[in-house]
């Protein structure tokens, strides 16, 4: 009969690698110093270790025994995600991952020792040799497995991925966890005594520890795959509106150009009047010629380039469509903000303005753009902009695209954009009028 220390240091072999590889994989996302944190992760393994301690000593029916594992991954996950910046349903999900190979080491160990998993007893050895015999085991197996699924891993730690895919994707490791526990747990029970019978219910536990793995590895590539599509999007979104820039820049060469060859029939005409003494017809056309496009001053609307160029594209497109532009805004040139993600942000939020004004049959059109760096540091930008009528919006209350059955790609950016420097989007709809508010903290 083993003692309660030789159970203590079977789950404390068996919960370690756990514990630390799910710091590992994150280590990176830590809410707070590396003191903290190290304090957060060993209460989380002393909790975990009691409470399995507690089913193996006294433990005698399959739901308490359920509800002290369930009590305990409870804990945990509350704890990790205090530990972790990151969304529950990932966090759940790379820890139910680790918890599937230590079950799995488990029932190696068994087969290593040729123990019989049909007994009377709801808990099997947990004696000294089964802890030298899972040591090895354990390490082996979290290592092989890490090893496999490093590039998943260390892609998953460090992606800001779609925060709806970790609300479901958590659920696969916990079906995977939910078959392994009746087979260990409650299946044993009404399998005959057999030593064929033990053989089978172990090959199902293996089995199930096996194609976790596969499964696994599936789901944390699919999860990375549609993170990468979605940054592409937005990659094709700021080389779009780089595009836009240039053509811009093109359509003012263009413009220069144009100017130049006029400016020689404006020539010809002056030395015209000149040469016949007409000062008087001189000074109308010269009168006249001050008024037009030529004398014009650039309209600027701030000092940043990248912004200046997107806003003067849009303004041009707004009053095109007959819609009445404003603006006024605060960039400076030199901002914590990367000139493709201020192009992104401003030139998604104005487009939709755009197109959203285009789409109005009566009415008044208008268009106005507020906001810029403020004198705390933040930096704050509001676009509002008349309209037929409310969006469309899913059920959560994500905006539909009006180009498409699917979600906004436009809006998806902004709020991609608005993660990585750590602020909120915020889109409402009022009575006629569709104000989409950005703020970021620099």
């Amino acid at each position: 009969m083993e003692t309660v220390a030789e159970i203590i240091l079977y789950w404390f072999l068996r919960i370690t690698g756990i514990v630390f590889f799910s710091w590992f994989v994150f280590r990176e996302k830590a809410r707070y110093e590396g003191g903290a944190t190290a304090v957060i992760f060993s209460s989380m393994e002393l909790v975990w270790i009691i409470l399995k301690t507690v089913s193996t000593v006294w433990v005698h029916s399959f739901k308490a025994l359920a509800v002290l594992d369930f009590a305990a991954a409870a804990i945990f996950l509350a704890l990790f995600c205090v530990a972790i910046k990151e969304h529950p349903g990932l966090l759940a999900f790379v820890f139910l991952m680790f918890v599937n190979v230590g079950n799995l080491a488990a029932a190696l160990v068994w087969l290593f020792r040729r123990e019989p998993l049909v007994s009377s007893h709801i808990s099997l050895s947990h004696d000294l040799g089964a802890s030298l015999v899972l040591l090895p085991t354990v390490a082996i197996l979290i290592l092989l497995f890490y090893w496999i699924m490093r590039r998943s891993l260390k892609a998953l730690g460090r992606a800001e991925t779609v925060q709806k895919v970790w609300r479901y994707l958590w659920i696969i490791p916990a079906i995977f966890l939910t078959f392994w526990m009746l087979g260990y747990f409650k299946y044993r029970w009404v399998i005959p005594e057999t030593e064929r019978g033990t053989y089978y219910l172990l090959l199902y536990v293996i089995l199930i520890g096996v194609s976790s793995w596969f499964n696994f590895w599936v789901v944390c590539r699919m999860a990375i795959e549609l993170q990468e599509n979605i940054r592409l999007r937005v990659e094709n979104r700021s080389l779009a509106l780089q595009m836009m820039e240039e053509n811009l820049l093109y359509q003012r060469i263009n413009e220069a150009r144009r100017i130049q060859h006029d400016l020689r029939h404006h020539v010809t005409v002056m030395e015209d009047y000149l040469e016949r003494g007409d000062t008087q017809s001189l000074q109308d056309y010269l009168s006249t010629l001050k008024s037009t496009r030529y004398f014009a001053d650039p309209v600027r609307y701030c000092e940043n380039a990248a912004a200046n160029a997107v806003i003067g594209y849009f303004a041009q497109q707004a009053l095109e469509g007959g819609a009445e532009f404003s603006a006024s805004v605060f960039i400076p040139e030199n901002i914590a903000v990367s000139g493709s993600d201020l192009s992104v942000l401003l030139g998604n939020l104005l487009e939709n303005a755009v197109e959203a004004t285009a789409r109005q049959e009566e009415g008044e059109k208008r268009i106005s753009v507020k906001g810029g760096l403020q004198s705390n540091g933040l930096f704050a930008v509001t676009v509002d902009n008349t309209c037929a009528g409310p969006p469309r919006q899913t059920s959560s209350g994500e905006l539909r695209s009006s180009k498409h059955s699917g979600l906004g790609i436009g809006t998806a950016s902004v709020k991609d954009i608005a993660s990585r420097y750590g602020g909120i989007v915020h889109f409402v709809y009022n009575e006629g009028v569709f104000a989409a508010s950005v703020l970021l903290y620099l």
